[in-house]
């Protein structure tokens, strides 16, 4: 069955951007030129950016276009993050990046909704309907979300799938031993552990790849993998554990349910449901 495609457009955006800048470069070096100081001319972006869509369209096996995602401002995981400030780091943009996003909400459909990553917005629309869409995207984060996968290639990030991920999943290291490949709520679960040092979120110190997936390699039910990486908080924080271990699923759990402003986010199975209210911050039950 062919789907459409959902495409993660905040990483569109900063890979255009680059590559056009690159190429720039690469131009007047080629032609043994002074190096310019001006930015790429647009239109250089726009022709990049409608080949590599309608190359992602082709590759993930879409019909159509795309329907397009970005991150709003004000995300509520701010709220979470009490051990240390969510994304606190330092985020250079390219020149047209700005640009390349007023480019493609004129030219697609799209959405955005304030407090909400792109990649929530995805796992929303994708826990709604897991049989229509396919996700497209380079980040890891997304293949959390049970349904069909994509990722294209770019320098020595491979391409993936197109690829159905069930809802357990799997975990697998990479050929390095330096990371953890794989889908659905195992994968996720080995994110708890470790954490995402890009996004500044902590998991449990020097856990790494090769020590994640030892923990978590003989779990078969979602249960022996809350209690295993349970027993590995504990073990480091002690009584603290356990609230350790809740903020940072939090943090790296992809939303998959909204209803209206409130987000339903992740706990430990057998209790009660949470929700958090995206404008105010207030976790309720409902």
């Amino acid at each position: 069955m062919v789907k459409r495609i959902l495409l993660d457009a905040d990483i569109l955006q900063y890979e255009i951007a680059f590559a056009a800048e690159a190429y720039w470069k690469h131009l007047f070096k080629e032609k043994e030129l002074e190096p310019s100081t001006d930015p790429p001319p647009f239109d250089i972006c726009i022709a990049m950016v409608d080949e590599r869509i309608s190359n992602i369209v082709s590759g993930a096996e879409g019909e159509g276009e795309p329907f397009l995602f970005f991150t709003g401002s004000q995300n509520y995981r701010n709220r979470i993050a009490v051990t240390q400030p969510y994304k606190d780091r330092d985020s250079d943009k390219p020149f047209h990046y700005k640009n390349i996003k007023a480019y493609l909400q004129s030219r697609y459909q799209w959405q955005q909704v304030e407090g909400l990553e792109a990649d929530d917005l995805i796992g929303i629309a994708m826990t709604k309907n897991p049989d229509k869409y396919t996700c497209a995207t380079r980040d890891k984060d997304l293949r959390q979300i049970s349904g069909f996968h994509y990722g294209w290639e770019l320098g020595n990030q491979p391409a993936f799938g197109p690829r159905h991920i069930d809802q357990f999943g799997w975990i697998e290291l990479s050929s390095k031993r330096d990371k953890i490949v794989g889908g659905g709520d195992k994968f996720l679960y080995s994110q708890i552990l470790t954490g995402d040092s890009v996004d500044t979120i902590p998991g449990i110190p020097k856990y790494g790849a090769v020590k994640a997936f030892k923990t978590l390699e003989a779990c078969t039910t979602l249960a022996e993998c809350e209690e295993a990486v349970l027993e590995a908080y504990r073990g480091f924080y002690g009584d603290g554990g356990r609230a350790r271990m809740l903020e940072t699923a939090r943090l790296v759990y992809l939303t998959r349910v909204m209803d209206n402003d409130k987000v339903l986010l992740w706990n430990f199975l057998g209790e009660p449901e949470q929700w958090m209210d995206i404008k105010t911050g207030v976790i309720s039950t409902l």
